[in-house]
């Protein structure tokens, strides 16, 4: 497995290699294979995140899908490939990957912010709709990068880029 997302204390949702996802309605106790188009059922999947217990989005090697009934079925959407998604809420998302994040500011419109050439992002996450970070991978950075936005992300998601340090102390 390569992703877990809750919901609440008992939906969640666990994704992998080789298309799968699974469900839980009880806290983790059993989980529910969760049908995919025969299309997505060999990708790999990195990420996944619901804004509640129906709406929630998947990425990986297939690019971005969309489920709007808790995981029953699955949606492609128009993004390619990416390494990590974070959706605030049903019209407004980021999906990172590769140099680049995208950005989703209504239903259907998808902005590309340019971003590092040589940065790989693995991870998003927004506390609200303007300040999120992100963490990833450079090689001029072996421990990795971080990065926050203050504004969405909506004119440069890499307000403040800093190379992470390990200091040697625990935190």
């Amino acid at each position: 497995m390569n992703c877990v997302f809750f919901a609440d204390s008992l939906h969640g949702w666990i994704a992998g290699n080789d298309g799968k996802i699974f469900r839980s309605k009880d806290g983790g106790e059993t989980w529910t294979f969760c049908n995919l188009p025969p299309s997505i059922q060999d990708n790999n999947i990195r990420s996944l995140c619901f804004t509640n217990l129906d709406t929630g989005w998947a990425v990986g090697d297939m690019g971005l899908i969309h489920t709007i009934d808790g995981g029953n079925s699955w949606n492609t959407d128009s993004l390619h490939s990416g390494h990590s998604v974070f959706f605030h809420s049903k019209n407004h998302g980021w999906v990172g990957d590769f140099g680049k994040i995208h950005h989703q500011i209504d239903d259907n419109t998808w902005e590309e912010q340019p971003f590092y050439q040589d940065k790989e992002i693995r991870s998003i996450y927004f506390i609200d709709s303007l300040t999120g970070w992100a963490v990833g991978y450079s090689e001029d950075s072996p421990l990795g990068i971080l990065l926050k936005t203050n504004n969405g992300g909506l004119l440069a998601f890499s307000l403040s880029s800093r190379k992470i340090a390990y200091t040697g102390q625990n935190a």
